[in-house]
This record gives structure tokens, C-alpha cells and sequence, in this order.
């Protein structure tokens, strides 16, 4: 059986483990926002609590080969005080519902599902650290540079690309396996005029054996201030 990178097989389990306000009254001129961004602790910090007391979607997915095969989604919606959390690998699907008096926890394994109360409710802290995956994989010192603004689910936001394996941190080059190699790697992060990283694609290309492979991670935060949340037909009455 061919083995997994790192990145695809480790990503999902850090993100349900892993302990992400309002817009802006007018958006940023160009000459506002940095020249250029890292990814750093404090960054994932400022974006996170940008993110208090908002509703919002946020999703990190990781894609080979067209196909995906690790997803993790929150929406929150603070104000009503519903929160649900979707988590989806090659083996189960887990979906988690919590609202002001209870949280119950759907889990999908092939033709089998089963709904039990949980006392583990959804964890806003890591839905608004939705996007700290990317601080992962990519190093704190890596210069991600201004590369023009354009609209994302309706806000605008300023893109920066940075590419090459240096932009990548070395505790996670050196953990892909004796027969695995990093080769390449490209990356692109918005950002709006918070400071909140609205999306962001990272291409990753492998070598393994005399294999190449591609893994996408892509991560959203969508639907500020405009995610609602139904209670799930699932949900036990």
C-alpha cells in the first residue's frame, strides 16, 4: 500500500485536537494594507480575535489527486448559540451540534450511523484558530509578497503569494519520510482590511520513490456575520 504524506494524513487529527467582529465600516485603500505578510503566532492570534463574537464558516481541506480526502468545517453563530462542527476523512464522517442546552455527536462509518449525546461540546476556540494549519506548514519566516486586491464572498481582500520549499518550515520537511521529498511548493493568502485570512491555497508537490504527487490544503473563513444554523434533523428530541 502506498503511504500517505505527512500533510494528508496528520492534518485533520491536529485541527479536531487544536485548542479562528464585525467588517470594517469602509474597506482598505490598496496603500493600507503591508507590502507583504508571514504566518506567524501573532498573526493566527489577531485573526482569531477578529473573529470574537461573529458568526462565520470556516473550512480546511486537504485534495490529491481531484479528490478530497480530509475536510473539517465550523459554523458558528454566537448570537443564537449554535455551533456545528463537520469533520470528514477517507474512514468516517463526525458531525458534532451543540446550542445553549445540549451538544450531540452524529457518526457516519459506511452504512452504519449512530447519534449519542456528547460532553464535548463544539470548540469555538478552534473554529476561530480555524486557520492554523497553515502556521504548520509554512514557516514564520517565509515573506508571503503583495500581489493585488480582488473580491472574496464579497469582501475585498488582498492577495500575497510567496513559492519555493524555503518558505516551508523544516520541522515538517524533515518528518514526510525517508522516501518522501518536499519539491515544491507555492502558496497564496488573502487577507481582508482586519487582518482576518479570509482564504488561502498552498500547493505542495511530492517525491516519493520515483512518484510525483500533488496535496492541496485550501482553508475559507466565509459568511461573516451571515452564518445560520438549523438544528439537524438528527438531532433527538
Amino acid at each position: 500500500m502506498r503511504r500517505r504524506p505527512l500533510l494528508t494524513v496528520a492534518v485533520l487529527g491536529m485541527l479536531l485536537f487544536a485548542g479562528c467582529a464585525g467588517l470594517g465600516n469602509s474597506p482598505a485603500t490598496t496603500s493600507e494594507y503591508p507590502e507583504t505578510v508571514s504566518i506567524t503566532d501573532d498573526r493566527i492570534d489577531r485573526h482569531a480575535a477578529a473573529l470574537n463574537d461573529t458568526s462565520f464558516t470556516s473550512v480546511v481541506a486537504i485534495t490529491q489527486a481531484g479528490e478530497t480526502s480530509s475536510r473539517i468545517e465550523y459554523r458558528i453563530d454566537p448570537d443564537a448559540q449554535r455551533y456545528l462542527q463537520h469533520s470528514m476523512n477517507s474512514f468516517a464522517n463526525t458531525t458534532v451540534y451543540t446550542d445553549r442546552t445540549r451538544t450531540q455527536q452524529r457518526f457516519q462509518y459506511g452504512n452504519q450511523t449512530r447519534v449519542t449525546q456528547s460532553d464535548q461540546a463544539v470548540n469555538v476556540t478552534s473554529a476561530r484558530r480555524g486557520v492554523q494549519p497553515i502556521a504548520t506548514y509554512v514557516s514564520p519566516n517565509a515573506t508571503f509578497e503583495r500581489n493585488g486586491t480582488h473580491t472574496f464572498d464579497g469582501d475585498e481582500v488582498m492577495a500575497y503569494e510567496t513559492a519555493g520549499t524555503d518558505a516551508l518550515r523544516h520541522s515538517f520537511r524533515n518528518s514526510t519520510g525517508a522516501n518522501t521529498t518536499v519539491t515544491d511548493f507555492s502558496g497564496t493568502v488573502a487577507v481582508d482590511d482586519r487582518g482576518r485570512i479570509r482564504q488561502f491555497t498552498g500547493e505542495f508537490e511530492y517525491t516519493q520513490g520515483e512518484q510525483t504527487m500533488q496535496t492541496t490544503l485550501t482553508a475559507t473563513v466565509r459568511q461573516l456575520n451571515d452564518t445560520d444554523i438549523e438544528e439537524p434533523d438528527w438531532i433527538s428530541k
